[in-house]
């Protein structure tokens, strides 16, 4: 949907509020229009709820030389109007998606939620980031905010905000971050030569209206009405602001602790250009406690997100640092499936002018973690499986990561739907191109990954080697594994005596 009006210098997007039923959408373009004094475009059933949608232009902010104009529109949430709301839905550059706070409606939203993510997947990348804008939080029965992120986590990343869209709070903040989504997106746009460039297709809700009546062939239910806003804000402070001039680096004037990346860097600063900006807002929810190692790095390690900075990390120039952020983004890109999806890529600058890369890393768990677990259930069954299914698992992450220098182990791999992934902390693009430069690495060493978690439990093994070897063949028959002959067979029997 994303337009690039040269002759009006304005880049054109859409930003489309999505969710269930009487969730607050509505309220929340109505809140904003309050905030920015614009008109709405509606039209309603006689009980007052969305039939077609509810519009709202704002243009402010600048992208690069151009202003930003965001075309704002709710669509409707009865299930009978699936139909329009996809064909709006479809054309969205970032998504905001309105859920009731209440548990039982927060049920409903997560169902609404995966018809959404499933109609996103089928749509062409890049594709249109999603907010998840959890409403009604004043209320006294409402699921917790740790509770909601934890029923979140499974797919793409969603930044989660909080709103009361009724009483008008949250609902800016929301709609800055869905536009700063938006622009990742316009950019990617542009940089696959994707962007549409012209005067936009639709300019009013009048038009919008037209092209959603034509596309189902019907006529207008309702008379559309414009709504007036009360009240008149200040214009909305610039959301992209432009890449500062490069500075000279002063070691002596170093602040000691640097600033973790926040969700606010501007466009070209984040990869992935869209989930990218949403892993940024989760970690920084978290509220990120830096700490320094031994050798430089700043770590920050608890929780769900891994936050780094690499001491050899560092760029005296934006510039230096936008180039390795490049080649750092297309070594993760080669190695797509392989490496663990929920991880982030920034550049950004500190206080006396050096700039930072750093990488965010969902922590996931690991393979050696679900042995163990499957070890001190003493189930024959969860053992075999566990310890041939891991024993692949790394086999396969090492074939894929053979020329990059890292060495897999049991607390780097994990086993997503996806499949094995390396689920650690990258190299930094100063290391890979150590890396390059020398042999590859000697591949997967069997015994030193599983041996030593192997001694650790051979107490709860021995008695059931025997059961656990037997199992381990049958389920090799079945998955198509010749003679049960994979070199964890070997190690098992060395280790066990069996």
């Amino acid at each position: 949907m994303a337009e690039l009006d040269t002759e009006g210098e304005r880049v054109v997007l859409r930003i489309v509020y999505d969710g269930p039923a009487m969730a607050g959408k509505t309220t929340s373009v109505r809140s904003l229009a309050k905030m920015f004094d614009r008109p709405v475009f509606s039209s309603e059933s006689a009980d007052g709820r969305t039939l077609h949608f509810d519009w709202m232009v704002y243009q402010g902010g600048r992208f690069e030389n151009h202003s930003v104009c965001c075309q704002v529109v709710a669509v409707p949430g009865q299930p009978e109007l699936w139909p329009r709301r996809r064909f709006l839905l479809e054309t969205a550059d970032v998504v905001v998606f309105v859920a009731d706070s209440r548990p039982a409606e927060f049920e409903a939203s997560l169902a609404a939620l995966e018809s959404l993510r499933s109609l996103l997947s089928q749509l062409p990348h890049p594709r249109p980031g999603v907010v998840f804008q959890l409403n009604k939080r004043d209320l006294v029965d409402v699921v917790p905010l740790a509770q909601a992120r934890a029923r979140l986590a499974a797919g793409e990343t969603v930044a989660v905000t909080e709103s009361v869209a009724a009483e008008d709070v949250g609902v800016r903040q929301t709609f800055v971050f869905a536009v700063r989504l938006a622009l990742d997106r316009v950019n990617e746009l542009r940089s696959l030569d994707r962007l549409r460039i012209g005067p936009p297709i639709i300019e009013g809700g009048e038009a919008l209206l037209a092209a959603l009546l034509e596309h189902e062939g019907g006529s207008a239910e309702s008379a559309p009405v414009e709504l007036p806003s009360a009240v008149t804000l200040s214009a909305m402070p610039n959301m992209v602001a432009r890449l500062p001039e490069a500075v000279e680096f002063a070691p002596t004037a170093r602040p000691r602790q640097p600033t973790p990346p926040n969700p606010d860097l501007p466009v070209g600063r984040v990869w992935p250009p869209v989930e990218g900006r949403a892993i940024l807002h989760e970690a920084n929810a978290a509220r990120i406690e830096l700490v320094e190692s031994p050798t430089g790095d700043w770590l920050e390690r608890r929780g769900l997100w891994i936050v780094q900075s690499a001491a050899n990390a560092l760029y005296l120039n934006a510039d230096l640092g936008r180039a390795a952020l490049v080649e750092w983004a297309r070594w993760h890109a080669t190695l797509g499936r392989h490496l663990s999806p929920h991880r982030a890529l920034a550049l950004s600058e500190d206080e006396q002018g050096v700039w930072r890369l750093w990488q965010v890393v969902r922590r996931e768990k690991t393979v050696g973690q679900v042995l163990s677990k499957a070890f001190g259930s003493r189930e024959v069954d969860s053992m075999a499986r566990t310890l041939l299914l891991a024993a692949r698992a790394l086999a396969e992450v090492d074939r894929a990561l053979s020329l990059t220098g890292l060495r897999v182990d049991l607390d780097n791999v994990s086993i997503l739907e996806s499949g094995p992934v390396f689920v650690a902390l990258a190299p930094t693009p100063r290391e890979l191109a150590t890396a390059a430069q020398s042999e590859s690495n000697l591949g997967f060493d069997l015994e030193s990954c599983f041996a030593p978690l192997l001694d650790e439990h051979r107490g709860e093994i021995a008695a059931v080697a025997p059961a656990v070897l037997e199992r381990m063949r049958a389920f090799s028959r079945n998955w198509g594994i010749e003679d049960g002959s994979e070199p964890i067979f070997g190690l098992l029997l060395r280790r066990l005596g069996g």
